[in-house]
């Protein structure tokens, strides 16, 4: 059965702007239905926060469900407080209750270094029942703003568009998840081994490739943003020896 999920890894490559603060994010769905609620699932979004720019608030997100089989309908998600053993919970300023500093983010960089973009993950989360089986069902999110991007061409105020896939024909599945955190800092001249692992709780076959960052609107399929001269779906960020995957 065919299930994509989309996430989009900050490089920590962005020079801030009073109104952005969208640094990455994902969407999987969990099943989670019985013999009353065949067609039931755990809606998960998880967005990560530039802390220099717009705060979230305490509010829930919207995710948009589209078919070819249905009508097109929103679900809003409640924020779900993250609860991490290790981790301390946020107290940035403009962070909420619940939200904590992107794990792993200074890896291998000093954590005062003035140049260092901080970000802080949050979680939503929304049982959903769909209407019915289809093989084209379609999660999407967007926000707008973009933070300015090295590497893209004007994606400052662009919006923050991705989107995961199901099809629930063939059997009820769940989606992969991504397990180490989105956004990350690389060090100038310092190598680092980087993993972005991800489960799939099915057993399914497990497929990676790199995309090019979308701009859209929630519903609606996303536009790709042109990347900015010398930088290209293949070699997405500046290294040594070029990107492989």
């Amino acid at each position: 059965m065919k299930k994509i999920l989309t996430i989009l890894i900050c490089f920590s490559c962005f020079a801030t702007l009073k109104a952005s603060h969208l640094a990455g994010g994902e969407i999987w769905y969990e099943y989670a239905g019985d013999s009353l609620h065949p067609n039931r699932y755990v809606i998960n979004l998880r967005l990560y926060r530039d802390v220099s720019g717009a705060i979230f608030g305490s509010g829930g997100k919207t995710v948009c469900v589209s078919s070819s089989c249905f009508s097109n309908f929103n679900v809003y998600l409640n924020l779900v407080p993250v609860v991490d053993k290790v981790l301390p919970l946020d107290t940035l300023p403009g962070s909420v209750p619940g939200s904590i500093l992107t794990p792993d983010l200074t890896d291998c960089v000093d954590s005062n270094s003035p140049g260092l973009v901080f970000s802080e993950a949050y979680l939503y989360q929304k049982v959903v029942d769909l209407p019915g089986k289809c093989s084209n069902f379609m999660f999407s999110y967007a926000e707008c703003c973009r933070n300015n991007s090295s590497t893209l061409h004007q994606a400052a105020g662009k919006y923050f568009y991705f989107e995961a896939y199901l099809n629930n024909t063939a059997s009820d599945n769940s989606s992969p998840r991504f397990v180490n955190p989105a956004a990350k800092s690389f060090c100038v001249g310092i190598p680092i081994k980087w993993s972005q692992t991800a489960i799939e709780p099915d057993g399914d076959s497990l497929y990676y490739a790199l995309e090019t960052p979308l701009d859209g609107r929630c519903g609606s399929p996303g536009s790709a943003i042109p990347y900015a001269t010398n930088f290209s779906l293949s070699n997405p960020i500046t290294t040594t020896s070029g990107t492989s995957l």
